[in-house]
């Protein structure tokens, strides 16, 4: 499979244009010069793998709707039940949408602060908790956008960093500040209090 994934290891006349019938890709992908560069075969190697992470999320699109239709319904045990039905198959880390979502973006979100603590028992050593989507958000940008202050307690109670910067600079500690209510001000106190997250920094 190494020789038909990655044909210009052994052949270094291999192009960015060869690379749609490598992958299985009938897009009009214009033919470039021949690789004889170690830039242009990381560019090559990188579209195939490009190529088959989307295939990948496509599948765990379809595999974790069940479990994602629960969380958005909020009922713990359905969400357990969701999870116990993929067994094996269950990867805390699962990118689920296309915006590069994870499972961990989407409790985040939501508060679904149960569901948060469940995998974080159940898959403590392999739970990555500073995942980031496209835009560069982890989960405490979500929680810290949309109020969720019991998330982002607990996300910094699991030493998760307090001020990660995700695309146009924006910080946690500002996402909770645009926002107004009770639940945000929480968020803006414990992200300062327990957090001792920076004030000095400024976003674009």
């Amino acid at each position: 499979t190494g020789l038909r994934l990655f044909p210009h290891i052994v052949n270094p006349r291999f192009t960015a244009g060869d690379m749609g019938s490598a992958v299985n890709t009938t897009n009009n992908v214009k033919a470039l010069q021949p690789c004889f560069d170690q830039k242009c075969m990381k560019k090559v190697t990188s579209s195939i793998i490009t190529t088959m992470n989307t295939e990948k999320v496509a599948n765990d699109i379809i595999k974790y709707k069940p479990f994602l239709d629960a969380l958005h319904v909020g009922i713990d045990t359905e969400i357990v039940e969701k999870m116990d039905i993929l067994g094996s198959e269950f990867d805390p880390n699962a990118i689920v949408y296309r915006s590069g979502d994870s499972i961990l973006h989407m409790i985040a979100r939501l508060g679904r602060t149960s569901a948060l603590r469940f995998l974080l028992e159940r898959f403590y050593h392999n739970l990555n908790i500073e995942q980031t989507n496209l835009e560069g958000k982890r989960p405490l940008h979500e929680a810290s956008q949309y109020g969720k202050y019991d998330i982002v307690e607990l996300l910094i109670k699991q030493g998760v960093q307090v001020d990660p910067i995700k695309r146009a600079d924006w910080t946690p500690l500002m996402m909770a500040t645009t926002k107004v209510g009770s639940d945000a001000q929480k968020d803006v106190q414990i992200i300062l209090d327990r957090g001792r997250a920076s004030t000095a920094l400024q976003n674009k």
